[in-house]
């Protein structure tokens, strides 16, 4: 959850932010409540649930417009620091394949 974004700048983030945030969890931040919430596009999402209700409510919502990272959600940051865990841990097993030849070598001569 981002709060307080004006076009250039994020206050602050909120990365232990419940799904629903609550009108007692927003007056409840230690800043005291927001000057807005964001989010982008929920069209995923039953029209029933409207998670972010409570800051509609305070008047503190404001949805983005479409824009070209609308596709970057959790599952898409979770999967690439997944993947680029898994690059790493080859690297790294491959430098020390590297450095045991190496050490091999200079035992040999």
């Amino acid at each position: 959850m981002i709060f307080d974004c004006p076009p250039q700048y994020i206050n602050s983030v909120i990365l232990t932010a419940p799904f629903n945030p609550t009108e007692d969890f927003l007056k409840s931040l230690p800043y005291g409540l927001p000057a807005a919430v964001y989010h982008g596009p929920t069209a995923f999402m039953p029209d029933a649930l409207d998670p972010y209700a409570d800051a509609r409510k305070l008047d503190i919502f404001i949805q983005m417009p479409n824009h070209d990272y609308m596709n970057v959600n959790a599952g898409t940051i979770v999967d690439r620091i997944v993947k680029s865990r898994g690059l790493y841990e080859e690297r790294q097993r491959l430098k020390g394949v590297k450095a045991n030849v190496e050490v091999t070598m200079n035992h040999e001569s």
